[in-house]
């Protein structure tokens, strides 16, 4: 990704790749330290929306916690989902937080 994304926002929207569809999804967010986010979620619209104030870890995505990876598992049977990006087969993606403050919504689109 080539843009990061502003931080501190309480909801995050995730854009499922138009390759799925299955009506929940497993996301996995990483951390260059190892640190991992799991969790399953309903998609809706080819979106997940994640309350980054209640199912996050507190200040989980910050700034300086980059760069993220994030791949979606297929949680009936625990596949990574490939998915093509700029026609390029990829099972994840990564990209950067931004620091800022006072954003209700944020969002992750894969395509973009």
């Amino acid at each position: 990704m080539c843009e990061p994304i502003i931080g501190c926002c309480a909801l995050f929207n995730i854009q499922v790749p138009n390759e799925y569809t299955g009506e929940t999804v497993m996301i996995k967010i990483k951390k260059p330290n190892g640190y991992n986010f799991t969790g399953v979620y309903n998609v809706e619209d080819g979106i997940v929306q994640i309350d980054v104030l209640e199912e996050m870890p507190e200040a989980f995505l910050n700034a300086y916690g980059g760069p993220y990876t994030l791949q979606f598992i297929d949680p009936s049977d625990y596949t990574v989902v490939w998915f093509s990006v700029g026609g390029e087969e990829v099972q994840g993606i990564e990209w950067n937080m931004e620091y800022g403050t006072g954003q209700e919504i944020c969002g992750l689109d894969i395509y973009a």
